[in-house]
């Protein structure tokens, strides 16, 4: 299993749940004991030009691009409807794979009295429903493809334990439980959490060790 490094906006254990004991242990993680700011200083030390560069935003590996501008570069534009929970149209946006949970920066959307935020999207129907911050947050992730990194853990023994989650990659951990019906595994959350989105990796944790996780499929 992975332990969290010791800075938490820089851990990465988020991305070790899918691992096998085979991957595992021909993995390195040589910074996991030192922040941010010490590894700047070692790279100073070293007089490494990366010791002054900014820390990448969004989605590095794309460069300077809007990430929406990148999906269009694979996915076609197709226009829809802003509806609101009671189906009411209020704007008109370029396919509801361009928007996720949670996002306020909606484009087409105008003439609102009050901040409103994607709370879902219906991609067959191509619709992209809004509503306030409130609407946003639930307290169960389904989940599928559960996957334990520890040949120790077993997933029915799971069930019922308290543990912690990430929803999404963040330095924060939520408290919870992981439960089982016939319709498969979830995680209640202890308090409401913001912006559960299918598709995204719920990943397990038993204190600090990362232990493993599933793909969200609804919340």
């Amino acid at each position: 299993t992975a332990v969290r490094g010791v800075d938490p906006v820089k851990d990465q254990t988020y991305f070790t749940h899918t691992f096998t004991q085979g991957q595992l242990k021909k993995s390195l993680f040589p910074i996991g004991k030192f922040t941010k700011q010490e590894v700047r200083e070692i790279a100073r030390s070293a007089k490494l030009p990366t010791a002054e560069k900014r820390d990448s935003q969004g989605i590095c590996f794309i460069g300077k691009i809007d990430a929406k501008e990148f999906l269009k570069t694979e996915l076609k534009e197709k226009t829809g409807d802003i509806v609101d929970r009671a189906g009411n149209k209020l704007g008109e946006h370029e396919g509801a794979w361009f928007y996720t949970i949670g996002q306020r920066r909606i484009a087409g959307l105008s003439g609102t009295h009050r901040p409103l935020y994607v709370i879902d999207t219906d991609v067959k129907n191509n619709l992209v429903i809004v509503g306030e911050d409130k609407d946003t947050y639930s307290q169960v992730a389904r989940i599928e493809d559960l996957h334990l990194v520890s040949p120790s853990d077993v997933p029915g023994q799971l069930s019922g334990k308290r543990l912690k989650a990430k929803s999404r990659y963040t330095p924060d951990l939520s408290s919870g439980t992981l439960k089982q019906d016939k319709s498969g595994y979830y995680f209640q959350f202890s308090r409401p959490e913001r912006a559960v989105t299918p598709g995204q990796s719920l990943v397990l944790y038993r204190g600090n060790v990362c232990i493993g996780g599933g793909v969200i499929t609804s919340s």
